[in-house]
Parts: C-alpha cells; sequence; structure tokens
C-alpha cells in the first residue's frame, strides 16, 4: 500500500534514489523557508483552540480527532497551498478518504486471511487502490493547476509571500529538470501520508501530536517553560 501511494518517494524509494533525492529536497526545509509557514501554524492552532474550547462544555472528549483534522488543516495549507477546513468539515470526501485508508492500512496485519495477495486484492486491497486513486486525481489536479500559474508568469515571486512545498518542487521541475511531474505527485504523497494518516507503526505527526497535547496538560511546571520557547520562535 505505502508504494502505490508514495511511489519512490523519500519513504519508499530504494537508495540510490533515495540519496539524490534527499540533497535536492534538503533546501526546501531551511530554516528560512519554514519560517513562512508560522502564519499558517498559527492560525490553525487558533482554530484549535477556539475548537477545543466548545469541548470544555462536555462532560468527555476525545483529543485525538481535532488534532488530526489541525494536521490536516496544517498539511494541506503549506504542501499544496489548499484550504480543505478539515477541522470544521470534518465529513467532506477528502476527509472521508483519508480516515478510511488509515484504518484500511492496518487490516491487513490484523487479519490473518488477507496476508495471501490473491484474498487482499479481491477484498480490502480494491477498496484502497480506489481511494488512492481518488487521491492521486486530486493531488494531480492541482499539480496541473499550479503548472498552469507557473507557465502563464504567475509564479507568486511577490516579496513576501509564502510558498508552498509544491511550488517549491514545481521550480525544481521547470528550472533544473530534476524532478518530473510524477515525482512530485510520490513526494506530495508521501508528506501527506507519513503526517496524517498511513500509520506506519502509528507514529504519525498527528498522534506525536496527541502524546505532547497530553504531557503538557499532566505537566503542569512545563507550560510556562514550552510557552517561552515558542513565544521565541515565533
Amino acid at each position: 500500500m505505502l508504494h502505490a501511494l508514495m511511489g519512490t518517494g523519500l519513504v519508499t524509494s530504494p537508495v540510490e534514489i533515495w540519496k539524490p533525492r534527499r540533497k535536492l529536497l534538503t533546501p526546501c526545509f531551511h530554516s528560512a523557508v519554514l519560517r513562512e509557514y508560522l502564519k499558517v501554524f498559527n492560525e490553525c492552532s487558533q482554530d484549535l483552540v477556539k475548537h477545543l474550547q466548545q469541548e470544555t462544555k462536555k462532560d468527555f472528549t476525545h483529543i485525538d480527532p481535532p488534532l488530526a483534522l489541525t494536521t490536516m488543516d496544517i498539511i494541506y495549507k503549506t504542501m499544496i497551498d489548499t484550504t480543505v477546513g478539515a477541522l470544521e468539515n470534518d465529513r467532506s470526501q477528502l476527509i472521508n478518504i483519508m480516515k478510511s485508508l488509515a484504518d484500511m492500512s492496518m487490516s491487513r496485519h490484523l487479519k490473518f486471511w488477507e496476508w495471501s495477495d490473491f484474498i487482499h486484492n479481491l477484498t480490502t486491497g480494491r477498496k484502497i487502490k480506489r481511494q488512492l486513486k481518488l487521491i492521486e486525481d486530486l493531488i494531480e489536479s492541482i499539480i496541473q493547476e499550479k503548472k498552469k500559474q507557473y507557465l502563464s508568469g504567475n509564479k507568486d515571486n511577490v516579496k513576501g509571500k509564502r510558498k508552498a512545498f509544491m511550488d517549491l518542487l514545481l521550480e525544481l521541475h521547470f528550472e533544473n529538470q530534476e524532478l518530473s511531474e510524477k515525482d512530485i505527485l510520490d513526494e506530495v504523497n508521501t508528506f501527506i501520508a507519513a503526517l496524517f494518516g498511513i500509520r506506519v507503526h502509528r507514529e504519525t505527526t498527528c498522534s506525536e501530536y496527541a502524546k505532547k497535547t497530553c504531557c503538557t496538560v499532566r505537566q503542569c511546571g512545563q507550560r510556562n517553560t514550552i510557552y517561552k520557547a515558542e513565544y521565541h520562535i515565533m
């Protein structure tokens, strides 16, 4: 499943592709580039705070869902410059697809009869392929739209304009010819999967986010330290 979604992205690529690709993508994560995303982090965090304030009116709430949805909002805004409004609309088609893939990704490990490729491909595997095709079509349509903007001269090179991860990949594609459109698709899908929902040992960004939130709540004495550190970064 991982190879079907990520292709030759950083997580699943063989070493001969991984080494030069990692070197190529490292500048995309320079501190100066990441600093431009702080506004997105702040906006989405404020939305999360408002959501959690409403949750305090309940006797009990699960912390994982809102954190996962906030993570998804951040990912799509920073990776492909697309607003999905996951936290406000958790029943959208895209959200349902990601949730479904997250659940089905573990199915083969838990159901021994799906260890057979034949049975898996006729059951859960078939559903996974349909869901992956929907995600691939969505990302592909965004790539083509971004490509049109780039070729038309609208490169968003205005000073201070934040560039999404996909914009940086397109620059590598057009200016250096070091990435193909398929490479761009694989890398974007890789980061979306790793950060949100295709659980490899369930260590995704949103799961770590939930753990750290719970630890912060329990360790009252560390809150000011965390706040000061984040304030310094901002």
